[in-house]
């Protein structure tokens, strides 16, 4: 589902030029298992369990499938039917991260850290695709959201593949989109006025396409002065 021109000059003086020093979320298997991976280029990190807010599995009609989630400790892992599960969507919260008086960050609120001025809630969203049959459409309690034109798995590397990027439901524009989370992390592209994005499929493999952005705190709060938002699509391409 894609979204009329909507003008969000608001939106656009709050967002910060996001870097890409955060990690994004996927879905991987791995081992055997399928596994929620926390990371970056080649960086993985490990998380806890409690860190998964939600994660909803669908079949090709968007009818909802049922997902276990194994907490193994430092990561989990995911037992779904394969056969008739197309998407996942994930909202992952990464706690709160504050800078402290010598410089280093901390994950606590900012009124747990004396003299921070700076408190960061760092949340993470996802979607995963599994299944070439889904058709991509917007997808409830994902704040910031890619939702590609066409199943980018019906695509082969090199493909133009075109993305919308909404937050809150409304298109998000000038915003740097990172087309290779995993491979090329410095490689921006910029959404245009009505938040669409074209990107090179990159490639015959793990496929995560990301956006990074932080925006200010509409509401003063002691926990923090701002949010930062890290969503990805992801898919895997069988070479």
């Amino acid at each position: 589902m894609f979204y009329k021109k909507l003008t969000l000059l608001a939106l656009s003086f709050l967002t910060i030029s996001a870097n890409v020093n955060a990690h994004g979320v996927w879905v991987s298997d791995r081992r055997g298992d399928t596994q929620i991976v926390v990371g970056e280029a080649a960086e993985d990190t490990s998380y806890k369990a409690s860190s998964l807010t939600s994660i909803q599995a669908f079949d090709q009609k968007y009818h909802a499938k049922k997902v276990d989630v194994i907490d193994m400790k430092n990561h989990v892992n995911l037992k779904y039917d394969k056969d008739n599960t197309a998407l996942f969507s994930i909202n992952f919260d990464y706690g709160y991260w504050s800078n402290a008086a010598d410089d280093t960050w901390v994950n606590k609120p900012m009124d747990k850290v004396p003299g921070s001025t700076i408190g960061t809630h760092a949340v993470k969203f996802a979607v995963i695709y599994l299944k070439d049959e889904i058709k991509p459409k917007f997808i409830k309690g994902l704040d910031l959201q890619l939702i590609p034109k066409v199943n980018p798995l019906t695509l082969v590397k090199g493909d133009d593949l075109t993305l919308q990027l909404l937050y809150k439901g409304k298109p998000m524009p000038h915003t740097e989109v990172i087309a290779d989370v995993v491979n090329d992390v410095n490689n921006t592209i910029k959404t245009d006025d009505d938040g669409f994005v074209t990107v090179k499929v990159a490639n015959n493999a793990l496929n995560v396409i990301g956006v990074e952005t932080t925006i200010p705190f509409e509401e003063k709060t002691p926990k923090g002065t701002r949010a930062k938002y890290f969503t990805t699509v992801s898919f895997t391409l069988q070479p």
